[in-house]
Parts: structure tokens; sequence; C-alpha cells
């Protein structure tokens, strides 16, 4: 098969080879799972800091008791030096 001429004019398009064939394997299908993959990984970086920031709010009452218990403990010590 024989290849199309050379186009001298330039325009947009210039970057996509119209050599290469639609289809699975084509830069269309590529580029569309790039971005496909990108929009998953997206969805799932978001989904972690939602997760990661629940667990702060959930931790939250625990630190605070932790630290009351420890400035307690401090201050009983205090007292008895």
């Amino acid at each position: 098969m024989q290849k199309p001429p050379a186009r001298s004019n330039s325009s947009g398009t210039d970057c996509l080879d119209i050599n290469t064939p639609a289809g699975p394997h084509g830069i269309s299908m590529k580029a569309w799972t790039t971005s496909y993959r990108a929009a998953h990984d997206a969805r799932l970086l978001s989904q972690t800091l939602q997760l990661l920031n629940q667990r702060i709010i959930n931790l939250q009452p625990a630190l605070l008791a932790a630290k009351q218990e420890a400035e307690r403990e401090a201050a009983g010590e205090a007292r008895k030096v």
C-alpha cells in the first residue's frame, strides 16, 4: 500500500499522524485510555483522602483524651515533688 503524499500546509492537526490506523491501537484509543486511567487514579486518590480525613476526625476525641490524661499525670507528679 502506498502512503499518501506529505501535507505541505500546516494546521492544528499536524501532530496527528494521518497514517495511524483507527481502532483499538490508534492514537484516539491511546489518548482515551490515558485519560481514563488518570481519571480513575484521581478518583482513587480522592477516596483515599476522604477516608484519611474521616480517620483524623474519628481519632480526635481519643487524642484529646490522651493529652488530658498526660496533663493530669504531669500535674500529679508535680504535686508530689
